[in-house]
C-alpha cells in the first residue's frame, strides 16, 4: 500500500497520470540525474528508459546511469559508492563548484 499513501489509490488512474513526471516534461527547467537498478521491480528499467527517451525529445539534460546487477536500493558497496560519487559529480557539474 505504499503507492496508496505515496500517489493515489490504484483505483485513481487519472492522479496517476498528473503526477508522473513523463508526463511533465514540459515542466523541467533544470538537468536530472537518474540511476537505474537492473533488478529494480519498483521502478523497471523500461520506465527509466522512456523517460530518457522523452528527456532527449525535449532536450532536457540529463545524466544517466545503469547498475545491471541493482535493484531500486542499491546494496553493493562498489555501487554506493559509485552512485554517490556520480551524484557528487553532477552536482559539481550543474551548480559549478569545486572541493
Amino acid at each position: 500500500y505504499y503507492n496508496y499513501s505515496l500517489v493515489a489509490d490504484a483505483a485513481d488512474t487519472a492522479t496517476y497520470r498528473q503526477r508522473s513526471p513523463i508526463n511533465s516534461i514540459e515542466n523541467v527547467t533544470a538537468s536530472i540525474l537518474l540511476l537505474q537498478g537492473g533488478k529494480d521491480f519498483v521502478v523497471p528499467q523500461a520506465q527509466t528508459e522512456a523517460l530518457v527517451d522523452k528527456l532527449q525529445a525535449a532536450g532536457v539534460k540529463y545524466s544517466y546511469k545503469f547498475y545491471p546487477e541493482e535493484g531500486h536500493g542499491f546494496r553493493s558497496v562498489a555501487a554506493i559508492v559509485d552512485s554517490l560519487t556520480t551524484e557528487l559529480e553532477f552536482y559539481r557539474r550543474e551548480l559549478s563548484f569545486t572541493l
